[in-house]
């Protein structure tokens, strides 16, 4: 039986620059900013920073996941 590809339909990279992201006054001025923008054409920052966590959250990292729980 001969297989059946499915069609991508990913956008392929742009060749375009990404725009750099503006600086914003307030945090509701980046929310709307963002409403109508697309992420994808612009320069983020890598988000490669440790993660701390504390109080009831950090206990249940710890603590690790109920066996049966599904792994993302």
């Amino acid at each position: 039986m001969p297989s059946i590809r499915k069609k991508d339909n990913r956008r392929p990279p742009s060749k375009k620059a990404l725009k750099p992201v503006p600086v914003f006054k307030s945090l509701e001025e980046e929310a709307n900013f963002w409403d109508t923008h697309d992420t994808t054409e612009y320069e983020l920052e890598d988000l490669d920073e440790p993660l701390e966590i504390g109080g009831p959250l950090k206990a249940r990292v710890e603590k690790g996941a109920p066996s049966g729980s599904p792994r993302f």
